[in-house]
Order: C-alpha cells, then structure tokens, then sequence
C-alpha cells in the first residue's frame, strides 16, 4: 500500500514537471517612452481595471494578444480571472461607463505598434515573440530584489 502511494507521488510529481517544462514564458511590457516600475500587485490592479492611471498622468490602455494560450495562462494568473471571467469583467465595466474594454489583437505585429504608438499601453506577451522596440517590465516587489516575469518558473 506505501509504495502503490510512492509511486501515485512520484508519477504525479513527474508529470507536474514535465508539464512545467512545456510552459511558455511570458513578459510584460510597456510602450518604450513609459519608464515606470510596477508590482505584480500594480499589474493586478491595472488589469482589473482599478488602476486607470500611470503614476505620469498617462492612461493605463491594455493590449491583449488573441487566441495566445501562453497568454491566456499568464492573464489569469496576474488578474486572478480566467480568460472569459476577464473578458466579461471588462464588458461589465466598458458597458456600465467606467472603463474602455482592453484592445485585442489578432496578429503579434499589431499589438506591437499598437503598444509603441501609446505611451500608456502594457501588455502580455509571450517570450517567444521579437519584441525589441517594447520595454520589458520588471515586476518589483516593495523592499526586495526585482525579477523578470517568467511565468514557466511560477
């Protein structure tokens, strides 16, 4: 009985990894005249839509990438919500007058020149994804070391 338990540990511990493994990183980032550092809490907010401005003045605009599932898995873990709980929050918002719904692209090119084009864009991008002419976000923690966002470590 211990080691039919044993092994149910162990294969689920491998599988856990192997799925770990497949995972694709994902970055935050910002249109590149936008040098503010935010929090993983900052990035929450903003992606609920409780945080409309920068600490500039410049309007908080999400850009999101459809049908990215990397994407996808990085949305729900920043903003708490799955995809359509997402989608929906925003429509809740865009429809009552509190909020513009986020601007969804269909091509990485796109959202790309979208961000550079706005000074108060952010978005998730896989770390797949040339991305050069965007700023990268490091998500600071108040009164410790500042990371990368890579959600394959997560």
């Amino acid at each position: 009985m211990k080691l039919r338990n044993f092994l149910s540990v162990l294969a689920c511990a491998a599988l856990g990894c192997s799925f770990a493994s497949n995972a694709v990183a994902t970055e935050v980032v910002a249109n590149p005249r936008n040098d503010e550092q935010i929090d993983k809490e900052s990035l929450k907010l903003m992606l609920i839509g409780k945080e409309k401005f920068w600490s500039s003045g410049s309007e908080v605009v999400i850009a999101i990438l459809k049908s990215d599932p990397s994407v996808d898995d990085a949305l729900s873990r920043y903003s708490g919500m799955t995809t359509n709980k997402f989608k929906n929050h925003w429509q809740r918002i865009a429809f009552s007058g509190r909020g513009k719904m986020p601007k969804m692209f269909s091509s990485m090119e796109d959202l790309v020149k979208f961000i550079e084009t706005n000074e108060g864009a952010i978005g998730i991008v896989s770390s797949t994804n040339n991305v050069e002419t965007l700023r990268r976000i490091e998500l600071g923690l108040v009164g410790r070391s500042q990371f990368t966002v890579n959600l394959a470590s997560l």
